[in-house]
C-alpha cells in the first residue's frame, strides 16, 4: 500500500505534476500551435515526481524488482483507465482522471505513514 498513497511533501510533488498537466491541457486550448514549451515543462515536472518516487520507494523494498512491479503496475493501470475510461465517456473522462487519481492518494489517515518507512531505520 505504501506505494499507491502519497504521504508528507510527495503531495506538493504530485500536486505540482496535477497542476503541470491542466497547464497544459488549458494552454493547448488557448494557442495550440505554441504550446511546445508548456509540454516540456509539464514533462520535467511528471519526470521529477517519477525520479522521487523511485528514490523515496526504494527503501521499502528488498529487491529493485518488486518496486518495478508496483510501478509498472501502476502505470499500466493508469493507461487501462485512460483508455477505457475514454472509450466509454470520451474525451472529458481524460481530464478528470488525473484529478481523481490525485485525489484517490490523498486519503488523510495516512499521513505521515509513508514518510516513517521511507526514512528507514
Amino acid at each position: 500500500m505504501g506505494c499507491l498513497v502519497a504521504a508528507g511533501d510527495e503531495r506538493w510533488w504530485l500536486g505540482a505534476a496535477l497542476l503541470s498537466f491542466y497547464a497544459c491541457a488549458w494552454l493547448f486550448r488557448q494557442a495550440p500551435g505554441q504550446a511546445a514549451p508548456a509540454v516540456w515543462l509539464s514533462a520535467a515536472v511528471a519526470g521529477a515526481f517519477s525520479a522521487r518516487f523511485f528514490v523515496r520507494r526504494r527503501r521499502l523494498f528488498a529487491r529493485v524488482a518488486h518496486l518495478f512491479w508496483w510501478e509498472n503496475t501502476g502505470f499500466l493501470t493508469g493507461w487501462v483507465a485512460a483508455v477505457g475510461g475514454w472509450m466509454v465517456a470520451g474525451q472529458a473522462w481524460l481530464l478528470w482522471l488525473p484529478l481523481l487519481g490525485y485525489a484517490a492518494m490523498m486519503p488523510g489517515q495516512w499521513d505521515g505513514a509513508i514518510d516513517a518507512q521511507a526514512a528507514g531505520p
